[in-house]
């Protein structure tokens, strides 16, 4: 098995004595993936073993189990809202995936101003985000980066000559 461990390297005697922690992010690769009509023909005889959760994994540990929901909120540098996402409130180590995605994307428009260009105007922007996990009365905030994109891309579209 393969899996990123580093919550549980980071857990020790000082964060099991916390109410909440909100462990460090991993740097993460945005993975875009298309299913096209013939992604999937090649035969039974081929092993297929799945991917962690495509996201940005954000990890948090929690003494006991909340009396209310936990809220992670992600902004870009600019402080702008990228997503609010509602997570367990169980005891223990926690985990919820940020999917990148940009607030106002493919369904919301251009996210960032303008016209939109593309498919790929709905994947956040690289760089790093500020993600605030807000649990039991306590806020508290770590960087996430992206670091880069991976899987299909999209050529820009051909200039019209006239």
């Amino acid at each position: 098995w393969v899996t990123n461990a580093s919550a549980l390297q980071e857990l020790n005697e000082e964060v099991l004595a916390e109410d909440v922690h909100l462990f460090r992010i991993k740097p993460t690769t945005q993975r875009i993936t298309w299913q096209m009509g013939n992604d999937y023909l090649f035969g039974s005889e081929h092993i297929v073993t799945p991917n962690e959760p495509s996201g940005m994994a954000i990890r948090y540990y929690l003494g006991s189990p909340g009396r209310d929901s936990v809220t992670v909120t992600v902004r870009d540098s600019r402080g702008r809202e990228m997503a609010t996402v509602r997570g367990p409130a169980e005891a223990g180590l926690n985990t919820i995936y940020w999917n990148m995605r940009a607030a106002g994307g493919a369904e919301g428009g251009a996210p960032w101003g303008g016209a939109r260009r593309g498919p790929l105007d709905q994947w956040a922007p690289l760089g790093d985000y500020t993600v605030t996990l807000e649990a039991e009365g306590q806020r508290l905030s770590r960087t996430g980066t992206i670091v880069k994109t991976q899987g299909w891309t999209i050529p820009p579209a051909p200039a019209v000559i006239r």
